[in-house]
């Protein structure tokens, strides 16, 4: 080659004498440059297979964090949602409804990060899915340290025993988060809004099509706060009374009547405590689950049931 630049075929050559000389070999000048050529060729061959397979691998790589990223942000975004909803309720009621929002939606963003980390460390999964704390125990213990710190906090705050199980399930996860390769984004004003939309047309949904009268109780509680406070919020059966407290200043007095004597019906029919007393309960539930199920099931039935704003 010209000066200054790498003599590729002759370092070849040289090393490739060296090599053949070191192992007994006798080869031929003639034949030297011809066993630099084919070796070459393979060499471009296997350099291109690597770089491909490297690259490919990273694109594969971080096509797997961006998709992980997208399932974090989306339940990140309904916890952050649901929150601020429960803010809006009593002291008392918010400490209920954030535990319960921690064991469920706290559950799914936890099991998402952990099924992700199962797959880094090679931990086999059924179904590829995180279903039980025993999965949770088994991905934990194979971590590396730097992640198996903040995601044992994270698994820890599930319990939501503490006094603020919202924020201390919010504040684990921010750790484990960092952790792990993925960001706590918050959600903007539009994204908040779209999230309320989505969700009410779930629950409208379910409402039509639901024949339990403690989920058809749970649900119109649930779609009625969203129509008057404009935040969802997400609660267990026993929230109730809770629900419709947080309600009452801005229902109709027969609507929020109607909302009272289901509750009382709903929590006889489901105490356990004297059957024939639990099958009237029922009958009675049942008897007011059509009126109430009409307050919320559409815009009219919500407007009706309201005092004008």
């Amino acid at each position: 080659g010209g000066a200054g630049r790498f003599d590729y075929d002759g370092e070849t050559e040289k090393h490739l004498a060296t090599m053949l000389q070191s192992a007994g070999e006798e080869v031929g000048e003639g034949l030297l440059p011809e066993l630099v050529l084919a070796l070459r060729g393979r060499a471009k061959d296997v350099y291109h297979e690597a770089a491909s397979s490297v690259f490919s691998s990273k694109a594969q790589t971080r096509g797997k964090r961006e998709a992980l990223q997208v399932k974090f942000v989306a339940l990140y975004h309904s916890f952050v949602v649901f929150r601020k909803g429960s803010a809006l309720l009593s002291a008392d009621a918010v400490q209920q409804v954030d535990k319960f929002l921690v064991k469920t939606v706290g559950a799914d963003i936890v099991n998402l990060i952990l099924a992700d980390q199962a797959e880094v460390c090679g931990v086999p999964l059924p179904d590829g899915k995180v279903a039980s704390s025993e999965h949770r125990d088994t991905i934990l213990i194979a971590l590396p340290p730097t992640a198996q710190g903040p995601l044992r906090n994270l698994t820890a705050a599930l319990s939501g025993s503490g006094k603020s199980p919202g924020p201390d399930f919010e504040k684990a996860l921010e750790g484990a988060a960092a952790a792990v390769g993925v960001e706590c984004k918050q959600p903007d004003k539009n994204q908040e809004r779209g999230l309320a939309f989505t969700i009410r047309q779930q629950w409208a949904e379910q409402l039509k099509a639901e024949d339990q009268p403690p989920i058809v109780l749970l649900l119109t509680l649930q779609l009625l706060c969203l129509h008057v406070l404009k935040l969802p919020i997400t609660a267990p059966g026993r929230a109730a009374h809770a629900l419709l407290e947080a309600l009452k200043p801005s229902l109709k007095q027969e609507a929020h009547d109607s909302l009272a004597a289901l509750i009382v019906s709903v929590q006889k029919m489901l105490s356990g405590e004297d059957a024939e007393d639990a099958d009237e309960a029922k009958i009675e539930a049942i008897s007011l689950m059509e009126v109430v199920r009409g307050m919320a099931v559409s815009k009219e039935g919500l407007v009706a049931a309201c005092v004008p704003s």
